[in-house]
């Protein structure tokens, strides 16, 4: 078979029913139950535990979201933890623990309530000081999907950065005393290392935005509705609930819960403290298109 007829075998004609109907299943409002077990475990060793989501999503590598894949780090006293993911870069947050990390010859200190970030694609290396455990977050199903490789760390927009517990708490301070009209859903503060500034301002990269997501004792972070998908970790949520369309999913310490895009949520805080969350979303995708689809639904909603 020539060239040309081989080229002709290669075109299909696809004619759905739906004008964007691509026969892709939905992505699932989903507590990761059986993760956060083996997480908090004292019998599991120093590993990494995915949160996997690609047999529902039919996806065929790892994925917590179609461009985000999330993970428990859990490090013992003492020990170490090296990996090297193919990603544009790593975001973490440490939920209990003390130690360092090394990537491209930079050694970060942190310890429980910092978040920290490399560029992605160099080796990682963790070495916890007491019994460690971090939520990481990556863009790999990202590359996976589009075939294509990170740039080298060394060439990454992204620098190495570390984020302060009471660097953060100053940020929500200054958030919460804001007066006038409310313009967000929440009380929050992200991260970046500015070099997203030049494009869309006050994001990680252009696959990932990171924040510390707030609400007071009491509060309720009204149903509202965007495209990006979120992965929220909870920090401090006791009495704290969320509502996902006519789902309650209950917070416990330091699960990880899925909210789907275009999928009406709210927040409910009715414990006596402040909520506080770690939240990954894919939002800088639909930013740098101008198509956040954000809104609030209408008065019968929620």
């Amino acid at each position: 078979m020539n060239a040309a007829d081989t080229a002709e075998t290669n075109a299909f004609y696809v004619t759905p029913e739906g004008a964007f109907d691509r026969g892709l299943p939905p992505i699932p409002a989903h507590r990761f139950d059986a993760e956060r077990e083996r997480a908090l475990d004292p019998a599991t060793p120093t590993g990494i535990i995915l949160l996997d989501l690609s047999a529902a999503l039919n996806i065929d590598w790892p994925a917590t979201t179609p461009e985000l894949l999330a993970r428990y780090l859990v490090i013992r006293p003492g020990e170490r933890l090296s990996h090297r993911f193919q990603a544009t870069g790593e975001m973490h947050y440490v939920l209990k623990g003390a130690g360092r990390s090394t990537s491209g010859g930079v050694t970060l200190e942190w310890r429980a309530g910092d978040g920290f970030c490399f560029p992605g694609g160099a080796e990682t290396v963790h070495q916890a000081d007491e019994d460690t455990l971090i939520v990481s977050t990556t863009d790999e199903p990202h590359h996976r999907h589009f075939r294509t490789q990170p740039v080298p760390a060394s060439e990454s927009f992204l620098l190495p950065a570390v984020f302060r517990q009471d660097r953060i708490d100053a940020a929500l301070g200054l958030v919460h005393v804001r007066e006038g009209p409310v313009k967000t859903a929440g009380k929050y503060v992200t991260f970046s290392t500015g070099g997203m500034d030049r494009t869309v301002r006050g994001t990680l990269m252009p696959t990932m935005l990171a924040s510390i997501n707030t609400l007071e004792a009491g509060g309720v972070q009204k149903a509202h509705i965007h495209n990006a998908v979120a992965i929220t970790v909870s920090l401090q949520g006791e009495g704290v609930h969320s509502m996902i369309g006519e789902t309650r999913i209950d917070w416990l310490p330091w699960s990880v819960m899925l909210t789907p895009p275009l999928q009406q949520h709210s927040h409910h805080n009715e414990g006596p403290g402040m909520m506080r969350s770690f939240v990954v979303q894919d939002g800088p995708l639909f930013y740098h298109l101008r198509a956040t689809g954000f809104r609030w639904p209408g008065p019968t909603a929620g």
